[in-house]
């Protein structure tokens, strides 16, 4: 018994370029995605780098937060992005529209809205728990 292995010997350096290979092949969609992943961090660090911005390790923190490995959840993840920042938009500049005059009451509103957002009980934080595995696809 002990002979079959032993005449099998080491594995070739072909062997192994081929176990290689085979390895390489079954991950090629990760291995694509993390040069990819790569690619754009270094990118956004030149760039903000470039163009002289305060915070450059913030630009690579925003793509690596962005880049996901599935294909149409980038679309879907900005259109989210962006209308959060639409409704918060119009959150912050309602009281200012209703409360321009009376400065006591803009005061007022805004303390209560920053008391509720600093509790997580805003509108968008009891959805999102009820929903944990929501996902737009």
């Amino acid at each position: 018994m002990s002979t079959s292995s032993a005449s099998r010997g080491p594995p070739t350096l072909a062997a192994h370029y081929a176990s290689v290979a085979d390895r390489a092949r079954a991950h090629r969609r990760t291995w694509t995605y993390l040069f990819r992943m790569l690619a754009t961090v270094f990118l956004s660090l030149h760039v903000t780098m470039k163009f002289k911005f305060p915070r450059p390790p913030t630009a690579m923190t925003t793509v690596s937060i962005m880049m996901r490995s599935q294909s149409g959840s980038l679309f879907a993840r900005s259109l989210c992005r962006n209308c959060g920042t639409v409704v918060g938009f119009v959150v912050r500049l309602a009281p200012m529209g209703v409360f321009a005059p009376q400065s006591e009451l803009f005061v007022l509103a805004t303390a209560i809205r920053a008391g509720v957002a600093s509790h997580k009980l805003c509108c968008c934080s009891l959805p999102a728990l009820r929903v944990s595995s929501w996902r737009i696809v």
